[in-house]
């Protein structure tokens, strides 16, 4: 049985091993003679049993002779003479009773036994039975070979244990332990070279101690580079926040110079870019498992990917005159897209890295970078004024074919681009060049549902209290500046944990919209914790610039609370619901505008009183849906686009509680099959 205890030494558990596998050997060796001997007893039997046979045939004709003359004194004298002769056999003559056919010889424990030998007359007639008995050891030499057999045994066993058992201490000790605590020391001193003539190492060991040397060595290493990673994660993040407030801040000032404007904003930029390229040098170890092409596909925020590879072509190419403006259209900022964030950013590196060497001959160079979205697509755009493309060349990189020898850009990186985006992505990439005018490359991708984390807009109606949890004060004037023009009915500002939470058990209203941050410095609890103690997801926004944290978005899916990066909060999408006078009549969910502006008009017309939603988002996050009846009709239309279905909606709402739903759509109902959460699928005409 193998030793139980944790803290077994190593000496113990090899004495251990090897004592049971002598003790194991001893073992099968005494089984081994222990079966020999039986085979030997047996055989001795039937050796016995041959020599009565022979015997008790000769005496038997002796017997019947006599006892045909009836002379039983003769055959008594006979039996006792051979008693006589004979000490280790016992004869026995039983005359006229019911005697066996056959001869035989039965075991008497432990070691003696009993023969049997009927007499009959050549008549067959019975005249009785001849009983023999005596000893296994009726042969000397029988009982001499078992003697020395067993004493062979008990010599060998005792010369294996004597010779064996003492080498269960020193294999170990001499062996193993020795070399091993060998090794121990030279690393407790972290010799990386055997100076002590004392210490004697096998070669596999001094192999062992080198590689230990070198592991510890890039242990220390990593460490220190983690520890600097993290140092300038946390410097990337500090710098995020004041750099949010500037960038509201410098949209409204009007009242100094144009060109201390430019001077702020260029500032700014160069922040920005600083602390992005600081937070993209954190996260390349992270992701350089993940770099290559074996990465699948996930949903990305391409406005994040897209900035922060500009920012680091404005930290590369700082020196060399380039300008490189970014623009980002409001519908493009909460978009996301079915890709591999790594392999993307290379694309985007690559075509702005084209950019820049078709105006390697300009002093200046001007590369504009525009995000818009239309419909069920996201485009990136990327402008240079840079040598233009001939069209025999323009027309192989449309066709995907690899250009190599470039001179002036356009060549693998481009046609990388084609692939990725084409095979890989779904999407498509347009051209359009003017040789010594520029190029425009435009990288269109299909657009997708944001996560279940994301908080692509805020909702509230015009009896809302907001309520902002964060320990920078630039943080609350952010969302003073966003919010000032929707007229909140307060916004309540607190910078610590205790302040919260006083305000919240003396709350005076129940429709509150919570905007609390992740990071709260001198606290010991983040702004997670405090949501998940409250219960009060369902009604925040977890605003952080640590939204690529694996366990936040897992934790924040969990909760059924919507993440919001704080870089995205000068540019979220606001909207207010007035609050309801009364019930609507119905909703009406569709991805197309000008499908429920036709429903409201239709409804205005004939005097409906109903309400319309462009995207499920729109309906299902806002806190405003607990307010509508659980039974009033929803129509929802078929295709929501970026590939949400009404169909799963419709599901999602039925288990919610609400039980009216119709899908609108121009599809015959068969399309679908059997759907139990939906009353029924309809056209798109107003049902009114």
């Amino acid at each position: 049985m193998k030793p139980q205890e944790n803290n077994i030494t190593l000496a113990r558990y090899i004495k251990w091993v090897i004592g049971n596998r002598i003790m194991l050997c001893l073992g099968l060796l005494s089984i081994a003679v222990l079966i020999t001997s039986t085979y030997d007893i047996l055989d001795g039997f039937q050796q016995v049993k041959s020599s009565l046979n022979r015997e008790c045939y000769s005496l038997s004709e002796f017997i019947v002779a006599q006892s045909l003359i009836d002379n039983q004194r003769s055959i008594s004298v006979k039996l006792d003479e051979l008693n006589h002769a004979d000490r280790l056999k016992k004869y026995q003559w039983i005359e006229k009773q019911k005697i066996r056919k056959l001869p035989e010889i039965k075991w008497v424990y432990p070691l003696s036994w009993v023969y049997y030998y009927p007499v009959h007359g050549g008549d067959g007639e019975a005249y009785g039975e001849l009983q023999i008995s005596g000893s296994y050891f009726y042969y000397n030499s029988t009982l001499f070979q078992q003697m020395v057999k067993f004493s062979l045994l008990l010599i060998f066993s005792l010369l294996i244990f004597l010779l064996l058992y003492p080498l269960s201490k020193r294999i170990p000790q001499d062996l193993f332990i020795s070399p091993v605590m060998n090794v121990l020391a030279l690393l407790k001193d972290r010799s990386s070279v055997i100076n002590d003539q004392n210490i004697v190492l096998p070669i596999e060991l001094q192999e062992v101690h080198r590689k230990i040397i070198e592991l510890m060595d890039e242990v220390t290493l990593h460490a220190r580079e983690a520890a600097l990673g993290q140092m300038a994660a946390q410097v990337a993040h500090d710098i995020r926040s004041p750099l949010t407030a500037l960038d509201v801040v410098v949209k409204d000032i009007h009242t100094i110079p144009e060109e201390q404007r430019i001077l702020i904003r260029n500032a700014a930029s160069r922040i920005r870019d600083i602390a992005n390229n600081l937070l993209s040098h954190h996260h390349k170890n992270l992701l350089s498992s993940h770099d290559e092409g074996g990465v699948e596909n996930a949903p990305e925020w391409v406005v994040d990917l897209v900035s922060s590879v500009v920012s680091e072509t404005c930290v590369q190419y700082r020196e060399s005159g380039l300008n490189l403006f970014m623009e980002v259209q409001e519908s493009a900022y909460s978009c996301f897209a079915n890709i591999s964030a790594s392999a993307f950013k290379r694309v985007i590196s690559n075509l702005l890295n084209n950019a820049i060497e078709s105006m390697q001959d300009k002093l200046n160079k001007n590369i504009f970078v525009n995000l818009f979205s239309e419909r069920d697509y996201l485009t990136v755009s990327i402008k240079d004024e840079g040598c233009g493309i001939p069209p025999s060349l323009l027309e192989k990189l449309n066709k995907g074919e690899t250009v190599s020898h470039k001179k002036k850009g356009h060549g693998l990186g481009l046609s990388y681009a084609i692939r990725m985006i084409d095979k890989s992505w779904g999407g498509k990439i347009v051209i359009d060049s003017e040789v010594g005018a520029g190029t425009t490359v435009e990288v269109i991708l299909p657009k997708m549902r944001s996560p279940e984390w994301f908080a692509s807009r805020l909702l509230f109606s015009s009896t809302t209290t907001i309520v902002v949890l964060d320990d920078d004060e630039t943080i609350h004037q952010v969302w003073n500046d966003r919010l000032k023009s929707y007229k909140p009915v307060a916004i309540f500002k607190f910078h610590t944990v205790g302040e919260l939470l006083t305000w919240f058990h003396q709350r005076p209203s129940d429709d509150v919209i919570y905007l609390i941050d992740y990071e709260l410095i001198e606290s010991a609890v983040t702004g997670l914790s405090v949501i998940e103690q409250l219960n009060i997801a369902a009604s925040s926004f977890l605003v952080t610039s640590r939204y690529e944290e694996e366990n936040i978005r897992e934790k924040c899916i969990q909760l059924g609370l919507r993440l919001l990066p704080k870089n995205f909060a000068p540019h979220i999408p606001v909207q207010v619901i007035e609050k309801l006078q009364e019930q609507p009549e119905l909703i009406f969910i569709d991805d197309s505008v000008l499908m429920t502006q036709a429903w409201l008009m239709r409804a205005k017309l004939i005097g409906k009183n109903i309400i319309t939603f462009n995207t499920a988002e729109d309906f299902m996050h806002s806190h405003m849906v607990n307010v509508y009846s659980k039974n009033i009709p929803i129509y929802i239309d078929s295709d929501l686009g970026a590939g949400v279905t009404g169909q799963d909606v419709a599901k999602i709402l039925f288990e919610d509680g609400f039980s009216d739903i119709y899908l609108a759509t121009g599809f015959h109902p068969s399309v679908f099959g059997e759907m139990g959460w939906i009353r029924s699928v309809v056209s798109k005409e107003p049902p009114f």
